[in-house]
């Protein structure tokens, strides 16, 4: 099914599981290709760029913002999506893929189908080129209803969170090796799902702004805890893990210290993202 026949579809009726299952499997993204090994840092001056991921909470005068009248659906997407997560667990919820999502809507009367136009700000979101925003990193999924393969995790105790088997976990073992029992495990693997939901919610505390929350997150599709990358902390710290104020930490000074670790996100990456100390690099 192209996007266009998809599209049209939805705006005549409200879309099945089977119509998004069928969308997915069948359709990759219909943008422009990320080149993997060298994605395009964008036409942006560098000076700009780092302006930007160095302001990354403030509004830019060409960032991109949802229209207006797509701000409650914005809305009533995120409470959909932090409903069901609330339904099936943080944890379930991290490795969830699509059509499971639409199957716990449409099968569960109290979470309820998504409507039309909900579904279609969710291809929108997912299928956006998202240099557009001004994030130039690389897309990792191709199709909205690709897996994160749960035979290939384990469950970390104590976090909430799932890990993959191999290099992620062998990394991970060697940080709490390392570091020692200050440093935790913040976020694991996310699927599309999982990513789509933080991304909703960034986008609707900013007001729409898209471009805006594309600096302080990949987009759905664009993360990289999808096939390894994991977030780590240190224990008492809380949300503040997920500023700046943890790169001042004893925690995070032990990791720089490691010639096997390197940061995702650094001070001066050009890929439109704020400083992720916590982000651990890994494929």
């Amino acid at each position: 099914m192209k996007r266009r026949d998809f599209l049209g579809l939805l705006s005549a009726t409200a879309a099945t599981a089977y119509i998004l299952a069928e969308y997915g499997k069948k359709d990759s993204i219909p943008v422009e290709p990320v080149n993997r090994t060298t994605p395009d840092v964008g036409t942006e001056s560098e000076n700009l760029q780092l302006q930007k991921v160095t302001h990354f909470d403030d509004d830019f005068g060409d960032d991109v913002i949802l229209p207006v009248e797509k701000f409650d659906v914005l809305i009533s997407l995120r409470d959909k999506l932090n409903y069901i997560q609330s339904y099936v667990g943080y944890a379930n919820y991290s490795v969830l893929n699509f059509n499971e999502l639409m199957k716990y809507a449409r099968y569960n009367g109290q979470i309820g189908e998504f409507n039309s136009a909900q579904l279609a700000l969710i291809d929108e979101l997912f299928n956006e080129n998202a240099q557009v925003y001004g994030f130039y990193g690389e897309r990792i999924n191709d199709h909205i209803d690709d897996r994160v393969d749960r035979n290939n995790m384990v469950k970390v105790a104590g976090t909430g969170q799932f890990m993959f088997k191999g290099q992620p976990l062998q990394t991970l073992k060697n940080l709490e090796r390392d570091v020692g029992r200050q440093m935790i495990l913040t976020s694991g693997v996310r699927s599309v799902v999982k990513q789509l939901l933080l991304f909703t919610n960034k986008a609707v505390s900013v007001n729409g702004n898209l471009s805006r929350a594309s600096r302080s997150l990949a987009p759905p599709g664009h993360s990289f805890h999808a096939i390894g990358d994991f977030d780590v902390g240190m224990k008492g710290l809380g949300k503040r893990n997920f500023t700046a104020e943890f790169s001042n930490t004893p925690v995070y000074q032990q990791i720089r210290e490691l010639d096997y670790i390197k940061i995702r996100y650094h001070e001066t990456n050009r890929f439109g993202v704020r400083y992720e100390p916590w982000h651990i690099k890994v494929v």
